[in-house]
C-alpha cells in the first residue's frame, strides 16, 4: 500500500517587524515576532519577501518531518 499524501493549508496571524538595518545603509531588517525568524531585504517590500520565503521553507521543512 502506498503512503497518502493529504494537502492542507493553515492560516495564522504573523507580525512582522520591519525596520532599517542598523550597520548596512539601505538594507531593511524584517524579524517575524511569532516565529522569530530574521531576514533582511534591499527594500521594504523585499524584506517582507524574504520573511514569506523564509517562513515558507520552515512550514515544508516540518510538514516533510511530521
Amino acid at each position: 500500500m502506498r503512503p497518502m499524501k493529504i494537502a492542507m493549508s493553515i492560516q495564522f496571524p504573523l507580525r512582522v517587524v520591519v525596520y532599517p538595518a542598523p550597520d548596512v545603509p539601505g538594507q531593511w531588517i524584517a524579524h517575524g515576532l511569532e516565529t522569530d525568524i530574521v531576514t533582511q531585504g534591499d527594500s521594504v517590500d523585499h524584506a517582507i519577501e524574504m520573511m514569506a520565503d523564509a517562513v515558507g521553507t520552515l512550514a515544508e521543512y516540518h510538514s516533510e518531518r511530521g
